[in-house]
Order: structure tokens, then C-alpha cells, then sequence
């Protein structure tokens, strides 16, 4: 099984090196990171499975950086902090993250911290994959009972010969259904727009 992928950002490079020490004996493999500018700099490198993220770090704090960590790389959060402040753990659970743990962190306690987290992310993943086939098929569908609808009018078929002849069009092209009825949709919308242009201008 291969070893989940950490990334830790502390600015306290004692706690870093603690850390990045513990989790790598524990079978993880870590990179570090100094601030949260850096912690994003890995991340576009090389995307974790999971960020581990101090809260206050300078340069980048944490929150910022999971912000961009999450927006750019679709990567999970953890976050460390030595304060208990529930504004900030109020403003870690709006911003996505997996999990808030306050210093000082017992390796015991981290470990199925992280696991949880990594299963969360990867689930939310899951979940926004799945959510985004769901929205393009209900796309394609649309555009293709549209690019019927128009082949129906034009030609003035029955909607079942209407659908042969757009499948038989995109067979001959050698392209996906939704894309050939995409492309017909596109070009009626072209001839409309040129043709309400021709009668503007035949009113001058």
C-alpha cells in the first residue's frame, strides 16, 4: 500500500522537524514547509493527500494558504494551531477544513486525526466528481433534445427521425453525440444572430 502523502507548514521549526520526524516513523511520507507561501508552492509541485497547516505563520498564514491549497490543488486540510479561539475554529470549519487539533499534539492523537481527514478529503473528492458527470450528462441531454428540437422544426421530421439523423451525423463525423448536437446548437444560434442582424439592417 503506498505510504499517504503529508504536507506540514509550522513556522516553528522545532514542532516542523518533531512532526515531519514522528509521522514519517509512523509509515507517512512528509514534506514541510516553513509558511503557508511555501506550503502552496509544494502543493502546486506536487499535490498531497493531505496539508497539515499551522493557523498563525507569517507571509502566508494557514487559513489563506488552505484557501488556495484547496481552490488549486483539490487538496484536504488539517489544521495545528496553539490557540483555541473559536473565531478562528469557526472560521477553519467555513473555510473546509478536515479536522482542528490545539498544540501541544500527541503523535497518538495526530494519527487518527490524519487518517480521518484523508478519508474526508477523499470522499469530498468523490462526492464533487460525481456531482460534475451528473451536471455535464444533464448538459450533454440538454443540448441534444435541443439540437432534436431544431433538426424537428428545420426539417420538419417526427422526433424519433430527428434523433436518427443527428446520431447518424455524429457516427459520420466520428464525434460524440453531445458534441455534434453541442456544434448544431452553436451554428442555429449563429444563423439567428445573423439573421435578426440582416432584418435590422434591411429596416435602415
Amino acid at each position: 500500500m503506498t505510504a499517504a502523502r503529508l504536507l506540514i507548514a509550522d513556522d516553528d521549526r522545532i514542532i516542523l522537524a518533531t512532526l515531519a520526524e514522528d509521522l514519517s516513523e509512523q509509515g507517512y511520507s512528509v514534506r514541510t514547509a516553513s509558511n503557508g507561501e511555501e506550503a502552496l508552492a509544494a502543493c502546486r509541485q506536487d499535490a498531497p493527500d493531505l496539508a497539515i497547516l499551522d493557523i498563525r505563520m507569517p507571509v502566508m498564514g494557514g487559513i489563506d494558504a488552505a484557501r488556495l491549497i484547496r481552490a488549486e490543488c483539490d487538496t484536504a486540510t488539517l489544521f495545528l494551531s496553539a490557540y483555541s479561539d473559536r473565531d478562528l475554529v469557526e472560521l477553519a470549519v467555513a473555510e473546509g477544513a478536515q479536522g482542528y487539533l490545539v498544540k501541544p499534539i500527541t503523535i497518538e492523537k495526530l494519527t487518527p486525526a490524519i487518517d480521518a481527514a484523508i478519508a474526508r478529503g477523499r470522499e469530498l473528492r468523490e462526492a464533487k466528481m460525481a456531482q460534475s458527470h451528473m451536471t455535464q450528462a444533464l448538459q450533454a441531454k440538454r443540448e441534444v433534445d435541443i439540437a432534436v428540437g431544431l433538426l424537428l422544426e428545420r426539417f420538419n421530421l417526427n422526433r424519433e427521425h430527428a434523433f436518427e439523423v443527428l446520431r447518424r451525423l455524429a457516427r459520420s463525423r466520428n464525434r460524440k453525440l453531445a458534441d455534434i448536437a453541442g456544434a448544431l446548437v452553436e451554428c442555429s444560434e449563429l444563423f439567428t444572430d445573423a439573421q435578426q442582424i440582416s432584418l435590422e439592417l434591411r429596416g435602415k
